[in-house]
Parts: C-alpha cells; sequence; structure tokens
C-alpha cells in the first residue's frame, strides 16, 4: 500500500535482504514526486491492486491478479494503490505490495481464478498472512480442483504444506454450498432456506497501522469467514462480492511509525486511495461505503481505539462474477437517482446505511399490497400539564407537527406470514409480536399489527402494510410500482427486530441528576437504591451455601463465552472464570467446602461489584424498556400512555404483578438523556381499542407535539423507551420543558452543505458523477465527530455547575444534539469550531477536570481479572463532592454496600478448609494395597510433584506484578506438561500395566484418574489448591462427580444447549442508534486473535 523513501535511492527501490533482489516498480510521474523529505510523501505508484505478498518470497507470481501479464500493463497505467516495501525478514507480511506477472509452474493466474472459487481464495490468503507465507507457496502444490471439491479434502490439503501444522480456525463446512447460493441462502424464485440456522456468510478483515519505522506501514489483516446476516445488497449480488474492512485511525498523537507531519501525508493519502479501483485475489474492487464502527463493548473505557471506521468494497468484476456491475449501477439498484435528485445528497448518502443493514429477510410484497398513507399531524389539543413543573418557563409549539413519525400499520395477515418465515429461518417458537422493525423498498420503521392476532376480519387477514410519508426515505423505482416488474429483493420485508416479552430494567446513570434536578429527594433516591442492594446481597449470601442456587446466579450473570466443545481450557481447567465456577458445582463441589472453588466465587462477585460500579447501574423492580410507537385511532390524550404486557411483569421483591399499568403514573425516557427535559411524567391508562398491541408504550397521536420528541428528539421508527413506575421515584417528579423548535446550526459555528444529488449531477451511468458523488460523501463520513468531545465536556462542566440547566449547559446540550446526525445533515464542525465557540461565545477553558466518580468508574472498568488489581482498586480513597448525588450515591451507597457484602461473604466462605474425602480415595486405595513397588511409585510421583509446585511458585509468585496474562500462561502450560508427563517406572508390574492402559478410549487411562488424587493427597492444605485444580482440575472433577447416585455423562455440544435461554427484550445500549446495526453475529475468541 503506502511505501516510505528513506534515501536519495530511486523511490521504486525497497529494502531487501542479501539473498532478494529488488523487485523494480514503474517509477511515479515528475509532477506528483515530493521534492524533498526524509519521510517522503506515499506515492500511488501501485496498480490497483490489494497484494498482500512479501516481494521477497518468490520471483514467480505472487500478484494473483486477474488479469493476464499482457493486460496488466493496460490495466495499471492509472496508478491508483499504496505501496509499502520492506525486508520481508522484518515484516513477513507485506501489506498490498505489487509482484510480478509471470506465472507459477504450470499454474497461471487464469488458471487459478478459474479452478479455485473466490471464498477458498480467501481462506487460502487468510491462512498464508497467518503463517508468514505467499499464496503461491501455499497452494504450489495443491491439486486445486479436488481440494476445493469438499471441505475435507480443502483442509487435508492445506494441512500437507510443511509449514502448515495447525490451522487455529477451520471455516465453516457451510461455506462449500453456500457457495452455490451466493453464500445466502435464497433462491430467485423465493426465500427458501435449507434449516441451517445462519445461512449467510460476509467477508471480512481489517487493516492495521504499524508503529515500526521500516516495512509497510499497514497491514492486512482476513478475519475467517464467519455464519452472518445478510443485507440486501448482499442478497442482491451475493455476499462474496462485498469486503468489509475495518481501517485504522490515522489520527493518533503518539505513533511511533514516523512524525505527524507524516501521518498527515498518510492521511491525505489514504484518501485518494478510497476513490480508486483496486485489485484482490481476482477481482476489481472499489470502495463505496464508509460506516461508524461501534464502540467495543470491552471493560476498559480508556483503551485505546485503534479502529473507529470500516470501509465496504464492491468487487465490480473478476473471478466468479458473471455480471459485471460498476457502482453507479449497484447504488442506483437500491435508491434511483433520476427519481431523487431534490434530495439531499449527504442524506441519499445516508440510505445507504438502509441497505448495508444486518437483517431478516421474510415476505415479498406486491407493489398493490403497498399501501402509501399520509402522517399523522397534531391536532392542536392542549397538551397535558398536571405534572409540569409552573416554576419554569414554557415555550409556545409549533404547528402541524408529525405526531407517528416513523411508524405504521401492517395487517395481521401480514405480520403472520412475515412471522412464520422468521421463525422457520432462526428455528424459535413464540407468539406473534405487535410490532416489526423492519425496512422494506425505500422505507423503514416500526410497523404494528391491525388488530388481535385471533381476528377473522377478512380485511385484516388480507396481506398488506401501510407506509407513511416520514417512514419513506427515498422515491421507489418505476418498475417496483407494478406487479409485473417489480425487484422481489428491494419488496421483501426485512426484520431489523421486534417487540417481545419485556425484561427488568436498570437505573442508569444519566438518570439520576434528572430526577434529583425535577424534585426527588436525593435521599428517597439513596433509600431506594440501599432497599435493591439490600435484597440482591441476602439473595446471594443465601446462594452462596446452595450449590444449585450459585451455579443458577453464575450463569445469569454469566457474559457470552465459548462453551460445549469449543470452551477454551486452560491446562485442567476451562480458561473462563464462570466456565471454572460452573465445572466445579457441576461436579458437585461447594464452595463452603472447597477453598479453590470459594477463591474463585469471591473473585467472580467481585467482578460483578466492579462491573456494576463502572457503569453504576441499580436494579430495578418496576421499570422495563418497550418499543414506542403512536396511536393509530387517536383515542389517548395528551400526557396518556397505553401499556399492557402479554404476560405478567413480576416484581420479584414485592411479588407485585402487572399485566398493565393502568392508574399509574410513570416516568418515560429515551438514552441518552441529557437535559432536565429527557424524562417526562405521563399517566398509563388503557383503551380497549389498543388491546391488541402488547409488549409496547403507545404514545398518544392526539395533541401538539409527540411525546418521543420530548425524549432528546425521539420518534417511533425503532425507538426503545425506558418506564418506570416505582411510586417513590415518581410521585415527586415534575416535567420541565423540552425543546420543541431544532437550533439552528449557523448560530453554534456549524457550516452547513445543503446541496442536492441534482446540484452534483448524480447519475448512475456516469462513473465521473458517482466518483464526485462518493468522494464529497466521504468527506463528511471521514471527518473526525466531536459528538463525544462535546458531551464529556457537557458533563464535565455539569459536574462543576453540579446542575443540568444554565445558558451554559443549555447550549451545549444544543450542539450535542446537531452532532447526532451530522454526516447526514450535511453538518462540518471541527475543533477550530468548537474551541472558537467555546472560548469565545461561552467563556469556557478548554480542559476541565472530569467528575470523581468517572475516575474511579474508569478505575474499575480498567482492573484486570487479578485479586493484587481488584484490591489496589478497593483500596484507593479519593475526595469527593458530598453535594453531587452521583459522587454521593457512587462512594456511600453502592460501592460501601459492595464491601460490606464482600465481608460477608468471605465470612461464610472462610470454613472452606477441610480436605475432600471422595478425592482422597483412590490415593487411601493405593496405600491400602501395602504393595512395597506401588509405595514407591507413589513416593517418587510425589516428590516430582512437590517439584513442580515449587516451580509454580516461584513462576507465579515473584515479581508476580510485572507478569503479564500471557506470562501466566505459558508458565501454567509448560507446569502442566510436566505434570502429566509423570509416570510410573515400572510399568511391567502387573497392576501399573493395567493403570497406563487405554481400556475405554485412546486417551482416557486410569493413571489419570490415581496421578489426580495423588496430587491432591500431597497438597492438602488450601493455599495449595489453585495449583492442584489448575494441574488435574478436570479428573478430579470427574472423581468427585461419580462419587454421587445417578450421575450422568453429558456431552459437550449438548451441555452447552441445555442452559437456560436469557430473555430476549429491547435493552439499549448506553449509545443507543437505531441505524448503526449491529453484524448480528458473535466473532470467536479464535476469529479475534486472527
Amino acid at each position: 500500500m503506502f511505501r516510505r523513501n528513506f534515501s536519495s535511492q530511486p523511490s521504486f527501490l525497497t529494502k531487501i535482504s542479501k539473498e532478494t533482489q529488488p523487485f523494480i516498480k514503474p517509477q511515479v510521474p515528475a509532477s506528483s514526486k515530493p521534492t524533498s523529505s526524509s519521510f517522503k510523501k506515499p506515492s500511488l505508484d501501485m496498480a490497483r491492486s490489494f497484494n498482500v505478498l512479501p516481494t521477497s518470497q518468490s520471483t514467480v507470481n505472487t500478484s494473483f491478479n486477474t488479469v493476464s501479464s499482457s493486460q496488466q500493463t493496460q490495466a495499471d497505467t492509472a496508478n491508483t494503490s499504496f505501496t509499502s516495501d520492506a525486508d520481508p525478514t522484518e515484516v513477513p507480511n507485506n501489506f498490498f505490495v505489487r509482484t510480478s506477472s509471470t506465472t507459477i509452474g504450470s499454474l497461471s493466474d487464469q488458471d487459478l481464478s478459474a479452478i479455485m472459487p473466490f471464498f477458498a481464495l480467501f481462506i487460502c490468503q487468510r491462512i498464508a498472512l497467518e503463517r508468514s507465507i505467499s499464496l503461491a507457496d501455499l497452494v504450489r502444490n495443491m491439486d486445486i480442483a479436488s481440494a476445493c471439491a469438499s471441505p475435507i479434502a480443502f483442509w487435508t490439503s492445506l494441512h500437507e504444506h510443511p509449514k502448515i501444522s495447525h490451522i487455529k480456525y477451520k471455516d465453516s463446512d457451510r461455506l462449500w454450498s453456500a457457495m452455490k447460493r451466493k453464500y445466502d441462502g435464497y433462491t430467485d424464485d423465493d426465500y427458501t432456506y435449507d434449516g441451517y440456522t445462519y445461512d449467510g456468510y460476509t467477508f471480512k478483515g481489517q487493516i492495521n497501522l504499524r508503529s515500526k519505522r521500516s516495512g509497510p506501514i499497514f497491514r492486512l489483516e482476513l478475519y475467517p469467514i464467519l455464519p452472518d446476516k445478510s443485507c440486501r445488497f448482499q442478497r442482491k449480488y451475493g455476499a462474496d462480492r462485498f469486503l468489509y474492512l475495518n481501517v485504522p485511525e490515522l489520527e493518533v498523537k503518539a505513533w511511533t511509525g514516523g512524525t505527524q507531519e507524516d501521518l498527515a501525508n498518510i492521511r491525505e493519502r489514504w484518501e485518494e486511495w478510497l476513490h480508486t479501483e483496486h485489485k484482490f485475489l481476482h477481482r476489481k474492487w472499489r470502495v463505496f461505503h464508509i460506516e461508524p464502527l461501534k464502540k467495543a463493548k470491552t471493560r476498559g473505557r480508556n483503551a485505546e481505539v485503534t479502529h473507529r471506521s470500516r470501509i465496504v468494497l464492491f468487487a465490480t468484476e473478476g473471478c466468479g462474477i458473471s455480471q459485471k456491475r460498476t457502482v453507479g449501477e449497484l447504488l442506483d439498484w437500491f435508491l434511483p437517482f433520476g427519481r431523487n435528485q431534490g434530495q439531499s445528497f449527504c442524506k441519499a448518502y445516508a440510505r445507504f446505511d438502509l441497505g448495508l443493514s444486518r437483517t431478516t429477510p421474510t415476505l415479498i410484497f406486491k407493489p398493490s399490497q403497498l399501501r402509501f398513507v399520509k402522517d399523522i399531524t397534531a391536532t392542536g389539543d392542549r397538551e397535558a400539564t398536571e405534572f409540569d413543573d409552573p416554576g419554569l418557563h414554557w415555550v409556545e409549539i409549533p404547528r402541524n407537527i408529525v405526531m407517528n413519525d416513523g411508524c405504521s400499520k401492517m395487517s395481521v395477515g401480514a405480520a403472520i406470514a412475515i412471522w412464520r418465515k422468521y421463525k422457520k429461518f432462526w428455528g424459535i417458537n413464540g407468539p406473534l409480536p405487535s410490532a416489526f422493525q423492519g425496512r422494506i423498498g425505500g422505507a423503514k420503521g416500526l410497523w404494528m399489527i391491525s388488530d388481535e392476532s385471533f381476528t377473522k376480519d377478512p380485511e385484516h387477514l388480507e396481506i398488506w402494510v401501510e407506509i407513511s410519508e416520514s417512514q419513506l426515505k427515498f422515491q421507489p423505482h418505476p418498475e417496483d410500482e407494478s406487479d409485473a416488474t417489480f425487484d422481489r429483493i428491494r419488496l421483501t420485508f426485512e426484520v431489523s427486530n421486534y417487540s417481545t416479552t419485556p425484561a427488568h430494567s436498570d437505573l442508569h446513570i444519566s438518570f439520576i441528576p434528572i430526577m434529583a434536578d425535577r424534585g426527588v429527594p436525593r435521599d428517597d433516591i439513596a433509600d431506594y437504591m440501599r432497599e435493591r442492594l439490600d435484597v440482591a446481597r441476602k439473595d446471594l449470601l443465601e446462594r452462596v451455601t446452595n450449590p444449585v442456587k450459585l451455579y443458577e446466579y453464575v450463569h445469569k450473570n454469566s457474559s457470552i463465552s465459548r462453551e460445549g466443545s469449543e470452551m477454551a481450557w486452560q491446562a485442567a481447567l476451562p480458561l473462563g472464570l464462570e466456565d471454572r465456577i460452573k465445572l466445579l458445582l457441576e461436579s458437585g463441589f461447594s464452595p463452603c467446602s472447597l477453598q479453590v472453588l470459594a477463591k474463585n466465587v469471591s473473585r467472580f462477585v467481585q467482578k460483578q461489584h466492579l462491573l456494576q460500579e463502572s457503569k453504576l447501574k441499580t436494579p430495578l423492580g418496576k421499570a422495563t424498556y418497550l418499543f414506542g410507537v403512536a396511536d393509530p385511532i387517536g383515542v389517548l390524550q395528551p400526557g396518556e400512555v397505553h401499556i399492557q404486557f402479554s404476560s405478567s411483569f413480576v416484581d420479584e421483591v414485592t411479588d407485585e404483578k402487572y399485566l398493565n399499568l393502568k392508574g399509574h403514573n410513570l416516568l418515560v425516557a429515551r438514552q441518552p438523556a441529557i437535559r432536565n427535559s429527557d424524562i417526562q411524567k405521563v399517566r398509563a391508562v388503557t383503551r380497549p381499542g389498543l388491546s391488541h398491541l402488547v409488549d409496547l408504550v403507545v404514545f398518544p397521536s392526539v395533541g401538539q407535539f409527540p411525546l418521543a420528541g420530548k425524549l432528546q428528539g425521539g420518534d417511533y421508527d425503532g425507538d426503545i423507551f425506558w418506564l418506570c413506575w416505582e411510586d417513590k421515584l415518581v410521585h415527586p417528579f415534575r416535567n420541565a420543558p423540552a425543546p420543541v423548535k431544532s437550533p439552528e446550526p449557523k448560530h453554534y459555528g456549524i457550516e452547513v452543505d445543503r446541496r442536492k444529488l441534482e446540484d452534483l449531477k448524480v447519475r448512475a451511468n456516469d462513473e465521473a458523477s458517482i466518483d464526485w458523488f462518493l468522494e464529497e460523501a466521504f468527506r463528511f463520513r471521514n471527518a473526525p465527530s466531536l459528538l463525544g468531545i462535546v458531551t464529556t465536556y457537557l458533563e464535565k462542566l455539569a459536574y462543576h455547575e453540579n446542575r443540568l440547566s444554565s445558558f451554559k449547559l443549555d447550549r451545549l446540550s444544543d450542539i450535542h444534539d446537531l452532532l447526532v446526525d451530522a454526516p447526514k445533515q450535511g453538518y462540518t464542525f471541527t475543533m477550530v469550531h468548537w474551541q472558537k465557540y467555546l472560548q469565545n461565545r461561552l467563556g469556557c477553558r478548554s480542559n476541565m477536570r472530569q467528575p470523581i466518580h468517572k475516575d474511579a468508574m474508569d478505575a474499575c472498568a480498567a482492573v484486570k481479572d487479578s485479586r493484587a488489581d481488584v484490591d489496589k482498586t478497593r483500596e484507593k480513597q479519593y475526595s469527593y463532592k458530598r453535594d453531587n448525588i452521583i459522587d454521593y450515591l457512587y462512594f456511600e451507597i453502592v460501592r460501601s454496600h459492595n464491601v460490606a457484602t464482600m465481608k460477608e461473604m468471605k465470612d461464610i466462605l472462610s470454613t472452606a478448609n477441610e480436605a475432600d474425602t471422595h478425592l482422597l480415595f483412590p490415593h487411601h486405595g493405593l496405600a491400602e494395597l501395602q504393595d512395597p513397588i506401588i509405595n514407591e511409585e507413589v513416593r517418587r510421583v510425589k516428590e516430582e510433584m512437590w517439584q513442580i509446585y515449587n516451580s509454580w511458585n516461584v513462576s507465579t509468585h515473584k515479581d508476580d506484578k510485572d507478569k503479564s496474562i500471557e506470562d501466566f500462561a505459558r508458565v501454567v502450560e509448560d507446569l502442566y506438561a510436566r505434570f502429566t508427563a509423570i509416570e510410573p517406572v515400572n510399568k511391567d508390574h502387573p497392576l501399573i500395566k493395567t493403570w497406563l492402559h487405554s481400556w475405554l478410549r485412546p486417551d482416557s487411562r486410569l493413571w489419570d484418574r490415581l496421578r489426580a488424587s495423588i496430587l491432591y493427597a500431597k497438597l492438602p492444605n488450601a493455599n495449595a489448591q489453585t495449583f492442584v485444580f489448575q494441574m488435574a482440575g478436570d479428573e478430579l472433577a470427574k472423581i468427585k462427580a461419580e462419587n454421587f447416585t445417578h450421575t450422568s455423562y453429558i456431552v459437550a455440544d449438548i451441555r452447552a444447549n441445555m442452559k437456560p435461554k436469557p430473555i430476549k427484550a429491547p435493552v439499549p445500549d448506553d449509545e443507543w442508534d437505531e441505524d448503526e446495526d449491529e453484524d448480528g453475529v458473535v466473532r470467536s475468541s479464535a476469529t479475534q486473535q486472527v
């Protein structure tokens, strides 16, 4: 890709080893060469190819371009890709390095592309990168046709390579069958599936910014091809024509690979690279989309962010592609440019997010089944005032506001058909949801069912769906207006989510200051939190002494992990703390008697406390999250909401249960909440005409302003609302006036680009206009977002002023609201704009100390999984502001309560020091034999074990603070290898011979159990149990479990599916963004290490 130049040598020379000759590249035209710099501006002198092979690996073909040698000269004239050559012995995997175009023996480029399918090429390239070899080398002796015929043959062939002893992650066998269905599992006639749960695949990777001053600037890393939800573009063109690459953050202050001037040059060249064509694995690719990456859900809040965005490339032509398509044709297939010329080009580009969002395709609608309807507008009825704060200023509300923005109805017949297909695809069961969040054609939003699910009314059983004006984001294609010509993929209803039985929610940290500002006494909030924490403590302490209930607690509070046959192990125990606890509990151990289990349970609970303190969330008994819709029949009055549950919602502390909330006052909010008006108090009612809308919160469509719009500018296209009916928190609450007019960007120094598609003269068949459109759109997508900076500063200022509303705070809240959709709105707001407004308009200093509770929360989030760091975090003292409600609740309620809980729990578990007779039984049996040879063997074995234990003590305790997790893992594995190598010397002894024989399976011997029992007998003291179980935990668990009547074996994969399933409920992240869909797949630990 990028290439560094370090001397006066010609720019096409690259650093090489002694045995390697330099590879000569075409020189850059003189006009494009930099004049002088020790780090010259990266040049654009590579052909349009994503080549990732070391130049020194071979002088034969390693480029794998789709064109032949004679064709390549013409294709290379554009010189549009970055190169970066280096000493391959130092950097084995060059990133985007152009190589020669000769052949590999008798295997030419054309032969390879004709025989090997793209997914196989992709897998081979990934493995080649992992092993630091060239793709050519990897496949040199492979019989490609037969190897690609089946997964078994493919992996067997790869294992025959001398440098491929073990492949850590093997891609799914289903790829071979998915290849025949465009990697997506549907036919052109209908969306019919063959029973696979995930029948879509996505090709992904990431570009890493290297920190060394020599060698390539970037390094390519490919991910395994994993099952994934698909998007509309993939369903049309095939998932293999889209490549998703996470791109590195180039705005870094501490980069050791060069200077800030170098980085500026790299950023400039990167912008050019985005707009050029490239070659990769026999295909031509173009970048057509840039999207922000969701913040990783890591424990460390201050962890360095290396990748903030992702690019999506489209293969226009090449290997395995029957129909060439330009990027313009791709985009025009989704959004017809000709019919949407009046739309802002920034908004038009943002619509492609919908085509790339991960959804489940279900029912295909005909154009005659689409009913386009007008939005419901404000009626002018007076807004409810019974809960308003009369001491605040309430402004006049504009007229003709849309009251049902983003939601509409679909027939029960359509909903039933959609649900039937969805259930079949995912293999689930359940009653018909009341609403589906999805997309169809140019529309997105939330669709509620038109009547009861059991209706017999023919009108409601017909297939139809309404599309309101606010749901339609762009005008459809002309052919999609006729049943004879419509595109089946575009008019498929794509489900992204649906309403479900609600779960209990927490009291979010951002809601607390608003409650205090709106009249809820601090002591009432503190008392309520203390009551709930007391209940949680009592429940925990009861579970600790009951292994069955403790198992349920651990499972319920465990993070997502690999289970079954894919669960990671370290020596003789599962790697994950919760998995380790589960294994010991399943085997019959109790933390009240086994010290190592007691220690692990204590660590687990302490981790839960630290997680709670890192977010300051307190469980609530009468609160939940629900999708919100607007009243479709207009029976709710302003200030009223309708809430009805499909099954009883139970407060487990008070045993109160609710089927509806009739007669209750409640608080409603959505995240993020920053203003004192972002929580509103309303009254719950029930209306017979809305009885079919269960597990939803129905807001009024009558009045002057939509209730959702008062909550951080929310709407009904899929927003999730927090509802709370805890009387202690609701009763004293008084509403504050919400902004009813959008702030004017120019008043805050924000520049607005209002150009439309017609101004850019965008035409699908005009490549120049498409290039310009993408270049202008990328400029907004690549611009650094200041939303996080503004939000953080707003929190700091609110903490400093110890209030939520002031002239400065309200202005900063306005900027926050404007920046939420900055790229879509065409807004430009840079650090210069921010600093100027902050200092000149508000008179605020740039740097401000963060809240004290944030310091403590960050420390909890960043704490490592070790006792020393946990203790250090607990021991640190903070000088907090007691008059700040968050500081007070954090330090004097939650934290102090958790410390007291841990003390009580450790007191209960302090008795866990008795020897386990079940584990000692095999050892005692050996002594009872009174055989001198066996006694001598036991003595010698114990001596070897003692030596290993001494090594353990030295390696794990000396300079423990300086050892990393990786260092500890290496120590454990080395000692485990020594332990498992311990065997009797007198192998010809008749009895010993039976111990060493594999009677039941090749890798199982009686000696393994005996050795484990001997180790336990040698080191029975509590302090040694961590070592004992790390070396022999799996065998000791088997010995323990076999001492219980009716113990049965369960294979790992079945066990993984026997766990209780968590309730699927719409609980948003802290940064909820409906448009920013997740990939719908959890990457395995093996993938993360690729």
